[in-house]
This record gives structure tokens, sequence and C-alpha cells, in this order.
């Protein structure tokens, strides 16, 4: 019997979202057990977390990021005013940048943009977006994930919102998403 996805029960091969590079299913060295259910995997991170904790939690100072929360307020700042370009900004200018969410795979920045685009083709359509920001954590000198969520206010009283999963990394001294897995409440 193969457990289920501790992440909300997606199939197996299915991305993580909250850890991009790996595949659901898939047993890794670093930090799989994190995202599978199962008593003997709870129990074992659980430990894990607790060593971790009592060995240097008393010594650890909570980190800020500012660079990376300045990155996510300028795309709220630019979204709000209407500038999709503005909030694409803040997004890896590559083919490799991979957006995804339960209505696809997109890959590159310009077909990320044209989503968006088509998405939220007037200002009125993007609405007021919020974030509501879960995490940060430093997965490398110049790379970091971001779990959080956002929230969309319409002028008709209309609301959506959802979570994300954003893979960072610090490309020419910028920090920019390379990978974000977004999904809707």
């Amino acid at each position: 019997m193969k457990p289920e996805s501790y992440h909300g029960g997606f199939p197996e091969g299915d991305p993580c979202p909250c850890h991009p590079d790996w595949t659901r299913g898939a047993r890794t060295a670093a930090g799989s057990l994190a995202c599978w259910t199962g008593r003997a995997g709870m129990a074992l991170s659980l430990a894990a977390t607790s060593v971790v904790l009592a060995l240097f939690g008393g010594c650890a100072k909570p980190i800020d990021h500012p660079d990376i929360r300045t990155v996510l307020d300028r795309q709220i700042e630019a979204w709000n005013q209407g500038d999709l370009e503005g909030f694409m900004a803040h997004y890896w200018r590559s083919d490799e940048l991979v957006f995804e969410s339960p209505k696809g795979k997109t890959h590159g920045w310009q077909a990320t943009l044209e989503r968006y685009q088509k998405a939220y083709p007037t200002r009125e359509a993007m609405g007021r977006l919020k974030f509501d920001i879960g995490k940060i954590a430093p997965t490398g000198d110049d790379t970091a994930e971001i779990a959080g969520r956002f929230h969309l206010m319409f002028a008709d009283d209309r609301t959506s919102s959802g979570r994300f999963y954003l893979h960072l990394r610090q490309i020419d001294g910028a920090w920019v998403i390379v990978r974000d897995f977004t999904v809707g409440d």
C-alpha cells in the first residue's frame, strides 16, 4: 500500500507544491518524509524536528528576508495598479520559468504573462490583491521557498483566494520567482 501525499492527496508523479523540484511519491534524501503521511514518516519527522529545535531553538533568531518581502510588496503594488508587466517583473525572465495551477502548467516568462493577460484582461478584472505570507524558508545561499495565501477582492464584492508556493532564486543580485504553484480554494 502506498501512502497518500501529505499535501492534499495529489496523485503520485505530480510535483509537490511546497517542494517544486520533487515529484510526489519519490523518496529523496532531502526531506522526503515531510511530504508523506503515515505514522512512521510523521513520527520520524516530528522526532527530527524536536531534535533540531532542542539543539538550535534557543540560539536561533527569527530570520526575516526583507529583500524577498520587498519583491512580494512590489508585486502587490503593481497588481493593484493594474500593471501586469510590473507584477511579472519579479518573475524570472526566462523560458525556464514554470507557472503551475490546476488549470495546467505554463513554461516561460512571456507565456506566463500572456496567461495572466488572458485571465485578467482589465484592471477591474484583476481586483485588489493581498498576500498572507505563511513562511519564507531559505533553501540555499541564493534560493528560498515561500508558502502563502492570496486574496483577491473585486468591486462587486466577489472574492477569490487560494494558496501559492513559490521557489525564488537570486539571479544577478535580484530575487526572482522561478517556479510558482498556485491553487484556488
